[in-house]
This record gives C-alpha cells, structure tokens and sequence, in this order.
C-alpha cells in the first residue's frame, strides 16, 4: 500500500472514531493540542499524525494505536489504476453533493502538487575551468540589508531601506527585482543557507513554485499551493520541516495577523566570497 493510500486509510479511521464519540473537529484538536485545520488534513490525507499525536488520539478514543492502520494481510494492498479509478467513481455516486465537491477538492490539491513536483528542476551548477592566472570576473548584485528570507522557522526584520554588495560569476541570472539573504536549510538542496534569492515582484498565480512572503511579522521563502480557502506552505527539506497552512477564515477573523507575498523567487545564487 502506498504512503497516499495509507495516510488516506489513517485519516477515515480518525474521523470515524471522532464521528463514534460525538466530537466535532474542534473539540479533538483541543484534546490532542492541535489546530483544527490539522485535524481537517488528517481526516483527508493530506497529512499523518505523528507519533506523539498518535498516543494522545489512541487514548481520547479508547483504541490501539494499530487499529488505525489497515492489516498487514490487505487484500487491496496493490489495486490497479483502472480499478481505483472506478473505484472512486463509484464512491462518488453514493456521496452526497457536498462531499462530492470535498473529494474533488482533495484530487484537484494532489493534481497540483504532482505538476508542482514535476515542474520543479533543482539547479546544477556547470563549472567550468577557469583559465590558469585569468582572474575570476565577478557581477555585483544589490540585496535588501537587515531582511532574510526564512528558509526555516521564519525571521522578524526591519525595513531600513539599505542595501548591500554581494557577487557572484553567474551571467545567466532572470530578471528580478529584489534579493534578499536566505537563513536556515529548509529549502535544501534547493536553496542553501546564505544564498541570495533573486525575487521578482509580479506574479501570474501561486501555483506550487518558490515565493517570498510575510507572515505575522516574519519572512519566509517556501513553496506555496493556492485553494479556495487556504495557502499550503512546503518546503525542499520536507523530512525536517512539514507543511503547515495558511487558513484565509483566520486571516479575516484575526485583523492583526499581517500576510503579504513579495513576489516569486525567479532565481537564486551562493555569493563569492570577496
């Protein structure tokens, strides 16, 4: 069985046996010490519980640990795709409008990803021999001083209107309008801590590429998928950093929590050292 299927096959567990105790998603995000919208992934498989919300969702419900996941012995474990297509469509039909329209939701959020995943080439510098005693010819690029772009767990800045000086050998950079420092390794091997990003203020849509954003007082570079109401936010060092969102209900209910994208990340290099 396939991580999707089993996160999947996890999720239904969870919201049949919160159905089974009357709890709405409110009420057992509280008990586990999560938000609500973590609880809405887990039931849809957009994200798995991890070990220590596990335990807290075994004991609220009075269950094992192991009777969230499906038997070793499954007998659908491998199901061809035409089948799970039919499968699927048959489901369909039997739900109600609504939740035909959340089953829609999710494929159209895996659709996204995978064209976002697959759009995505991580850069690969060619060196080239650089002739004996011909100096290295550097390119001066301006970048916005006291503001780093997070490539972690988020940064607070000021906005001082200073620049500073970095080079790089690279004659083949886009066009952008703004660079900014990067600090962390969430965005590795992508993006490297101390690189520059290369920003560009006008975009088309956020649709699964890197951008540069604000966020309750601090600035991130991270990938960012766009939905009726909500911004998933992902990064290149998935293992270390999970995806967290950006719910648009609290953005409008909560009036003094700032969100603000400064543009896409068109490019970006490691400075030479002068």
């Amino acid at each position: 069985m396939e991580i999707e299927q089993i996160n999947q096959y996890v999720g239904a567990k969870i919201k049949e046996y919160r159905k089974s105790n009357g709890l709405k998603q409110e009420e057992l995000a509280k008990k586990i010490g999560v938000g609500k919208t973590t609880i809405s992934n887990y039931e849809v498989g957009l994200r798995s519980p991890k070990k220590p919300q596990m335990i807290k969702l075994s004991e609220v419900f009075g269950v094992a640990i192991d009777d969230f996941f499906p038997k070793t012995n499954f007998s659908e474990d491998v199901i061809p795709t035409s089948s799970l297509i039919e499968k699927t469509i048959e489901n369909m039909k039997k739900l109600a409008e609504e939740r035909q329209e959340n089953v829609l939701k999710f494929s159209k959020m895996q659709l996204d990803e995978q064209k976002a995943k697959e759009r995505r080439r991580i850069k690969i510098e060619v060196i080239k021999p650089k002739e004996e005693n011909k100096p290295l010819e550097l390119h001066p690029v301006k970048v916005k001083e006291h503001i780093s772009l997070a490539a972690g767990l988020g940064f607070s800045y000021d906005e001082t209107g200073e620049y500073a000086t970095y080079y790089t050998d690279r004659t083949d950079l886009r066009c952008f309008d703004e660079g900014f420092p990067v600090d962390g390794d969430s965005m590795e091997p992508a993006i490297h801590d101390n690189d520059i990003a290369l920003v560009k203020y006008n975009y088309s849509k956020i649709d699964g590429d890197i951008y540069a954003f604000d966020y309750d007082g601090k600035s991130y570079i991270k990938y960012l998928y766009f939905y009726d109401d909500r911004i998933v936010v992902k990064s290149e060092n998935a293992k270390k950093y999970p995806e967290w969102e950006i719910n648009f209900e609290e953005l409008a209910y909560d009036g003094y929590t700032h969100f603000k994208i400064v543009g896409e990340v068109v490019d970006w290099f490691t400075p030479e050292i002068v």
